[in-house]
């Protein structure tokens, strides 16, 4: 775990600088877990689950004056966390900020269904990948759930251009 102390401006005028006091404040965190849910389909009971150590959670900032005025090497402290064996998964050294969660994995036939938090018992869960979930130093947030839901749809299917067109540059072709 790691410990940050804002930043201060010093100006200094042909002279030695004492009583400099730089107070640090642990960074936060963010637990939770990856559940896998299985569809009963019959064409969904013979694919291969997703692995949790194939499986990715990151913890996203919101970008504000505030978070540009922090050096950049703070915002990789943060870095994305694989679940455990059972999915538990942690984020740690998250600077104060506003975040938002994504996740990445490698199951051809399953899709991300949600991502929500609940911070407590009597509170409702919310959307984490719409609304911005708050950290503060310090904090220990728990209750964030990733759903990986089995049933992944796949389109196939060709892009027609006319002679002489090029695809946009955002399209790929096989």
């Amino acid at each position: 775990e790691w410990a940050l102390s804002p930043s201060k401006r010093i100006q200094v005028r042909g002279a030695d600088v004492t009583g400099i006091e730089l107070v640090t404040k642990p960074l936060g965190s963010i637990s939770g877990r990856v559940v896998l849910e299985e569809s009963s389909a019959t064409e969904c009971t013979d694919k291969q689950r997703p692995l949790f150590s194939e499986t990715l959670v990151s913890a996203w900032h919101k970008e504000t004056e505030a978070t540009k005025e922090l050096p950049r090497f703070v915002w990789s402290l943060g870095a994305p966390a694989t679940p455990d064996a059972e999915g538990n998964v942690r984020m740690r050294n998250l600077a104060p900020g506003d975040y938002r969660f994504v996740t990445q994995f490698s199951g051809k036939y399953w899709y991300l269904q949600s991502i929500s938090l609940q911070q407590s018992k009597t509170q409702k869960p919310v959307d984490a990948v719409r609304t911005w979930t708050a950290i503060k130093s310090g904090d220990r947030l728990s209750g964030l759930t990733v759903t990986l839901a089995h049933g992944a749809a796949w389109l196939r299917g060709q892009i027609a251009i006319a002679e002489g067109e090029t695809l946009p540059e955002f399209l790929q072709g096989a």
